[in-house]
């Protein structure tokens, strides 16, 4: 009987530690914009014409969402919101009139934004002024069929391919190297 009576309080004190470990998972979370102080780039490199370089990847990246334009430290005017086909043809002409290889990120590019330390979007706000918590194209194909697409969900740096092609989503651009 004393070990049953052993073994049944083992079981209840490892499950309570198992159910308790779990709580954290809803503590409240740092905002982003809350978390990096005026000024805290991170590794990132920025230059004044809105253009942050990822030293680790090599990336350049646009600072402001597509359609926003960067002036003084700032994203100004109000970025597009295109299904994902309407996306990749932005960025093909916004490429061509500009004479750069400007394109939609990979999911694994994106994921490189992710901050572990704060969520609500999950990117770096002094370098990302005007990212939105919001579900962000990626260039990736999705297996799940060609209605299909992936996408980059910045309020955790999450990501999927079962967005809807029809949908409405903001996107970031990015040059190589």
């Amino acid at each position: 009987m004393n070990i049953l009576k052993r073994c049944l309080a083992t079981l209840f004190v490892m499950s309570s530690v198992f159910w308790l470990s779990a709580c954290d998972r809803y503590a409240e979370q740092v905002r982003c914009g809350d978390h990096f102080v005026a000024g805290d780039l991170g590794s990132w490199q920025v230059d004044s014409q809105g253009m942050a370089a990822d030293p680790k990847t090599g990336l350049r990246w646009f600072r402001c969402n597509a359609g926003e334009r960067f002036q003084e430290g700032q994203c100004l005017g109000d970025a597009h919101l295109m299904s994902k086909t309407d996306a990749l043809a932005y960025v093909a002409d916004f490429a061509e009139s500009s004479g750069k290889a400007w394109r939609l990120p990979t999911l694994k590019e994106m994921a490189t934004l992710k901050e572990t330390a704060c969520t609500n979007p999950a990117v770096n706000t002094q370098v990302f002024p005007s990212a939105k918590v919001e579900q962000y194209w990626a260039s990736d194909l999705s297996r799940h069929g060609t209605q299909l697409a992936c996408a980059y969900y910045s309020y955790s740096g999450n990501s999927y391919c079962r967005e809807s092609v029809l949908n409405q989503r903001p996107f970031w651009l990015v040059l190589d190297k």
